[in-house]
């Protein structure tokens, strides 16, 4: 599963279900927190990345593995930054 399904931005229900069957199975939650929270930063440093950068240049700025990094630039040139600012803000105000 890539970034964009476990971060449930495609597709709510099944990354709930996903995260309810973590949980049942044991999965300990503060450590999922922090994978999740790891995972939105690297998104977020991805978005600022300007110009072409393939995943091994990628993985070298990021500091994760090429294949994670090419997720997260593909993923962070859908409007990534422009959506996670909207649901901060979305939050605040709710």
């Amino acid at each position: 599963m890539g970034v964009g399904g476990l971060t449930g931005f495609a597709q709510g229900q099944k990354s709930l279900e996903f995260l309810d069957r973590l949980l049942r199975d044991g999965e300990a939650p503060l450590e999922m927190l922090g994978a999740l929270t790891w995972m939105y930063r690297k998104l977020i440093e991805a978005s600022e990345i300007s110009g072409a950068m393939n995943g091994w240049q990628a993985a070298r700025t990021l500091g994760m593995r090429p294949e994670q990094a090419d997720i997260a630039l593909r993923a962070a040139r859908k409007n990534f930054q422009s959506s996670i600012t909207f649901r901060i803000a979305s939050a605040r105000k709710g």
